[in-house]
């Protein structure tokens, strides 16, 4: 299977890229994973889970239990960037 690195160092293989989003996104990610994507996660908590199945993770929060803009539009549009990026999946808080 053919891979790349992308600017952080991190390894994605060829297979196509999905994000998702929302206050929590572990359980997506886990499911994207799965079933075979490379997984951009975007939430407030960053924990093991999340991380565990995601090939990148962007912290959107702001304060509290909230999501801030700018960070959402701007990890959005980093996502976007990526190779082989298919769409986005949303879940609670967006």
């Amino acid at each position: 299977m053919k891979s790349h690195r992308l600017g952080s160092g991190l390894v994605m293989h060829r297979a196509p890229c999905v994000t998702v989003a929302g206050l929590s996104a572990g359980l997506l990610a886990q499911s994207a994973a799965h079933a075979g994507f490379n997984v951009v996660a975007l939430d407030i908590f960053g924990d093991r889970d999340t991380r565990e199945h995601a090939n990148m993770w962007f912290d959107i929060g702001g304060n509290g239990l909230s999501i801030d803009r700018t960070r959402l539009y701007d990890a959005l549009e980093r996502a976007a960037r990526l190779p082989r990026m298919l769409g986005l999946i949303v879940t609670s808080g967006l």
